[in-house]
């Protein structure tokens, strides 16, 4: 979230979150992750698999979603 607010995007996801729920439920999913999360050795594959959709989905996916800003 630090590099959100940095990134002058706070707002705008804020306000695409209000609208387009499955953007929330993925933001919501991986918005705690950080560099030392490649190190957890039990994650379920269940949790890792979330976690890669979240991040990947085409329509609602975090990824889709900076990349309008890149």
């Amino acid at each position: 979230e630090t590099l959100l607010r940095l990134s002058g995007l706070e707002h705008r996801l804020e306000s695409e979150i209000k609208q387009n729920s499955a953007l929330d439920i993925n933001w919501t999913i991986v918005k705690d992750w950080s560099e030392d999360s490649r190190y957890i050795f039990d994650i379920s594959k269940v949790r890792a698999d979330n976690f890669y959709s979240a991040v990947t989905a085409r329509k609602h996916g975090v990824l889709s979603w900076l990349k309008k800003y890149w």
